[in-house]
């Protein structure tokens, strides 16, 4: 790792992160406060009339019981995704395949740092903003069930636990973009492949729940361990599911680094 690239990244794209954050832990409040209002009996008999492949797809099978299976069916199973989906693809490709195509790495290349180096830097200004996005989201969390929710203890130690598969999950989601933008030497084609290798394991995982013909999709989709409903639930294999992500997110940063020391570079 480089101390002054670090620095130097983590100002350009400091405000990206943290208006990411800010604008999830403003809509997570905003889902906090409607709570009272829609908990109760009636939504619960609502929803059990709607088709099981809905209530499926959008993770409402537990209703909306407490607040945390709320947050988790309303936010965490579907715009918590897209946002750190986007943020993980788009400032990945930005990290290491712009610097090639805007050719910004032969200036970096003529500075005494070698090219893992420089990759490893990237790699955890990436993972930087990953940390402050859902540390964002946790303070937002918090912040809403003491605000909002007078009439029932907040599960913190559930919460905790859906935010830390969360961190995760999408640690190994930067780890593919990551290393398509190791790989590529064009932002436009590195963005474009991550996002349609990440959107078909997204479309997999939705029709697997919605078919019973297809559910065998859920074998070849990893967003199938990333079921916010299940998660916060005892019989969640929780450790399992972590060693599982932490070893194939660090696989994927380990062979990005290594293919970016490795590469024929233009410069």
């Amino acid at each position: 790792m480089n101390g002054a690239l670090y620095q130097k990244m983590m100002k350009v794209h400091a405000k990206a992160m943290f208006s990411y954050g800010i604008g999830a832990a403003l809509y997570l409040l905003l889902i906090i406060s409607v709570y009272p209002s829609v908990s109760g009996a009636e939504m619960d008999q609502l929803i059990e009339q709607m088709p099981q492949g809905l209530i499926d797809a959008f993770n409402l099978d537990q209703g909306m019981g407490t607040l945390l299976d709320f947050m988790s069916g309303k936010f965490y199973g579907v715009l918590f995704v897209i946002i750190l989906a986007v943020y993980c693809m788009m400032t990945a490709s930005q990290l290491m395949a712009r610097l090639v195509d805007r050719g910004a790495i032969a200036y970096l290349l003529s500075m005494p740092v070698s090219r893992a180096a420089i990759a490893r830097t990237q790699m955890l200004v990436l993972l930087s903003g990953l940390v402050i996005i859902i540390g964002c989201t946790m303070l937002g969390g918090m912040i809403g069930a003491a605000l909002f929710i007078k009439d029932e203890p907040f599960a913190f130690g559930d919460f905790a636990k859906l935010n830390l598969i969360a961190l995760l999950f999408f640690y190994v989601i930067s780890g593919i973009a990551f290393l398509f933008s190791a790989i590529m030497n064009d932002e436009k084609k590195a963005l474009a492949y991550s996002a349609s290798l990440v959107l078909l394991f997204y479309v997999l995982d939705l029709v697997a729940k919605i078919s019973d013909q297809l559910d065998w999709l859920q074998y070849v989709t990893i967003f199938t361990v990333f079921n916010p409903v299940e998660i916060i639930t005892p019989d969640y294999a929780f450790g399992s599911v972590v060693f599982g992500l932490a070893i194939a997110g660090t696989i994927l940063f380990a062979l990005a680094v290594r293919v970016f020391t490795k590469k024929d570079l233009s410069v």
